[in-house]
C-alpha cells in the first residue's frame, strides 16, 4: 500500500527525549525502512513555538500597560501639584487659622480623591455590566 501524506506520533520517556531518538529511528526503520523520521523535536519545543505568537502579543500588551500605569501616575501627580498650587492662598489662610498641616493634607488628598473614587466607581460598573451581557 502506498501511503502519501505526514503523520505525526509523540513518544513518552522518562530519559532524556534526545537520547531515545537514535533508537525510535531503529525501531521505525525495522517496521518499514520507506519510511524516515524528519523534524523530530521535543513537546516542549512545539509547545513554545505554538505560543510564541501569544507569548510575543502579551509581552507587548504588557509593556503598553505599563507605559499607561506610568502615564496616568504622572497625570495624576501633575493635576494634584496643579490644584494645591492654585489653592496655595487657601491652604495658607486655613493654616494661619490654626489649620495642622495634617488636617491640610488631608482636604488636599480628600478634594483630589473624590473624582478618582468617581471614576473608579464608574469603571467597575460598566466592567461589571459589559461581563454581564
Amino acid at each position: 500500500m502506498l501511503w502519501r501524506g505526514t503523520f505525526g506520533f509523540a513518544i513518552r520517556t522518562a530519559t532524556e527525549p534526545s537520547s531515545v531518538t537514535a533508537a525510535i529511528r531503529a525501531v521505525v526503520r525495522g517496521l518499514d525502512p520507506a519510511v524516515s523520521l524528519v523534524r523530530v523535536q521535543t513537546m516542549d519545543a512545539i509547545v513554545g513555538r505554538a505560543l510564541a505568537p501569544a507569548r510575543s502579543s502579551m509581552l507587548l500588551v504588557g509593556l503598553f500597560a505599563a507605559v499607561a500605569l506610568v502615564l496616568a501616575i504622572i497625570g495624576v501627580y501633575g493635576v494634584l501639584s496643579y490644584t494645591a498650587s492654585q489653592q496655595t492662598t487657601e491652604l495658607g489662610i486655613r493654616m494661619a487659622l490654626g489649620a495642622s498641616a495634617r488636617s491640610v493634607k488631608l482636604l488636599v488628598l480628600g478634594q483630589a480623591m473624590t473624582p478618582v473614587a468617581v471614576g473608579l466607581a464608574i469603571g467597575t460598573s460598566a466592567r461589571s455590566r459589559s461581563r454581564g451581557s
